[in-house]
């Protein structure tokens, strides 16, 4: 699938599938903050997608604790070939779906690879899809990952 596919569909399937929930699927954002020297990342769930993957409801006080233990577990980022101590700032829910906030301080000056491995919910559900969406200064480019293909790598030239 290429990008400006997954880019049009994303919303589209977030939009369409919001009421009904057929599917399985979810959204990372990944972008590069120069200024800060980080890379933030923003991911898009479905509610209760995650309180059947991880066994607790939302509003419980030990939400943040236990699905940021999940997430260290399956969502991880590489850069230039070593791995990343991803940091957990919080979630915020709306209506149904829940958006989680993680930050990655490179303390690089350049980034010449990226390697994002993502297996959220595929322990839950294995027809789940996770559209991850990279933009590292002027480079953007998004991969879908799913059972089978949970990582994908990126090398970035100078020139891209």
């Amino acid at each position: 699938m290429n990008i400006s596919a997954i880019k049009i569909l994303a919303p589209l399937l977030f939009f369409f599938f919001h009421f009904s929930h057929p599917v399985h699927i979810s959204t990372t954002e990944i972008l590069f903050n120069s200024k800060e020297s980080r890379l933030e990342c923003t991911h898009r769930f479905f509610i209760d997608d995650i309180e059947m993957t991880i066994g607790i409801d939302e509003q419980n006080i030990k939400f943040d604790s236990i699905f940021s233990l999940y997430l260290n577990k399956n969502f991880q980022v590489s850069l230039n070939g070593h791995n990343t101590k991803i940091k957990y700032l919080g979630h915020e829910p709306e209506e149904d779906i829940i958006w989680v906030y993680q930050y990655v301080n490179t303390n690089i000056d350049t980034i010449n690879s990226i390697k994002i491995q993502n297996a959220c919910i595929l322990d839950q559900y294995s027809d789940q899809k996770n559209i991850v969406n990279i933009k590292i200064l002027e480079l953007k480019k998004s991969f879908l990952l799913e059972e089978g293909n949970t990582s994908e790598s990126l090398e970035i030239k100078e020139d891209d």
